[in-house]
């Protein structure tokens, strides 16, 4: 993928973002990038070879389990077994890489490119340890937040013409950062706290009731022996708000991972009312309407929203839309590096300000179903919600 390439490498002092760069910079870059990776130009007539169109008999649905592996980092992965998990409130040192505009969460897979000499040294010595950095949020103002998740290694790549390597990742543990320092050659070391999950009393105060001789009785028997109104015990259900947590969600998609929800209360009341209230998607920058929820769809079996690399190591959480309003495309349509295999990617940018949006991806071949889609970016995108019946 074509987009700017300035990603964790913030982590190294000699290569910190300068304050002044901006979204037009980025898409500038965006464009430059073009002839650096010497990308194949399709044309609309030429979508398609002849090759290809004797063997296309029938439609043939993408398959969603091929963007899990990104096949694009490249062949001859070797695979890690094991799994690393850390002791609740254990204060570890990790590396940290800074991602802008990617939080990443436990569960989620996250792949990263790395070509400086002194990332790829640092990824190299992890294989021999616990094979675990720390990914930070780097937001807008260059601030780094305080908070992060660990990502364990779980498969790698390594590029024997630049000298590159590339990894899959996956989100295992939340942490605190608690001190920093930066070693000379530039890697940014913390100690950091391993965050024990919510331990809130997943009840109000009376909401168990117990008998003598007797354990505490289950929500459902609670409901019926207590003075409280049942609507109030509807609440605090975790099934129940789970349930509709579900219902909201199959509006915008069928196919979201309802896994890593949280399991209390407070959390899921929050989530309910925050999706309940999302309207349509609007770009960040200058508001114009993009896309609405019943234009979401999986083109993955983790669900609509995915995080991606692209070849200069910029990493963005992407999510597929069927439709897209107001977009434009902006140069050659490429198959190289991409994120779905049997689909060229072209550059997408808001027509309203030229912000950059993400990608159209058209299929290469006539049976492949869907014939296209968009990959929007997270960070492009600005949820429009509903506040006493207006839009804000």
């Amino acid at each position: 993928m074509a987009e700017p390439e300035n990603d964790h490498e913030v982590d190294v002092e000699s290569s910190e973002p300068d304050e002044s760069d901006g979204d037009d910079e980025d898409f500038a870059d965006a464009l430059d990038d073009l002839d650096e990776i010497n990308i194949m130009e399709l044309n609309d007539d030429e979508d398609i070879s002849s090759e290809e169109s004797q063997q296309d008999e029938g439609n043939q649905n993408f398959d969603p389990s091929l963007p899990v592996h990104h096949q694009y980092l490249g062949s001859n992965i070797e695979e890690f077994s094991g799994r690393t998990i850390f002791e609740d409130e254990q204060i570890i040192q990790l590396p940290i890489v800074k991602l802008p505009s990617v939080v990443l969460f436990p569960g989620e897979i996250l792949p990263l490119n790395f070509y400086m000499p002194n990332l790829v040294s640092m990824i190299r010595n992890l294989f021999t340890t616990n094979r675990t950095l720390g990914i930070v949020n780097l937001n807008y103002n260059n601030q780094q937040c305080q908070f992060g998740t660990t990502a364990e290694i779980v498969s790698v790549h390594a590029d024997e013409e630049d000298g590159g390597i590339s990894i899959k990742s996956i989100g295992r543990q939340r942490f605190k950062i608690k001190s920093t320092r930066r070693q000379s050659d530039g890697i940014l070391i913390a100690d950091v706290k391993i965050i024990q999950e919510s331990c809130i009393l997943k009840y109000p105060t009376g909401f168990i009731i117990t008998r003598p001789g007797c354990s505490n009785l289950s929500l459902n028997k609670c409901k019926n022996l207590s003075p409280h109104p049942i609507w109030l015990y509807e609440m605090y259900n975790e099934d129940a708000l789970i349930q509709r947590i579900k219902k909201e969600l199959i509006q915008w998609n069928d196919a979201f991972n309802l896994s890593n929800l949280p399991d209390e209360p407070t959390r899921l009341q929050k989530e309910l009312d925050l999706i309940s209230r999302y309207a349509m998607l609007s770009c960040s920058v200058c508001r114009s309407p993009i896309t609405d929820k019943k234009n979401i769809f999986s083109m993955s079996v983790n669900g609509p929203m995915s995080s991606f690399v692209n070849p200069g190591g910029y990493v963005h959480d992407t999510f597929t839309v069927r439709k897209a309003s107001n977009v434009v495309t902006v140069g050659p349509k490429s198959r190289q590096y991409s994120w779905f295999p049997g689909y060229a990617w072209t550059i997408a940018q808001c027509n309203g300000c030229q912000q950059h949006m993400g990608w159209k991806f058209t299929a290469t071949k006539h049976s492949l179903n869907p014939k296209h889609f968009y990959g929007l970016t997270r960070s492009s995108i600005q949820p429009v919600i509903s506040v006493d019946n207006t839009q804000v």
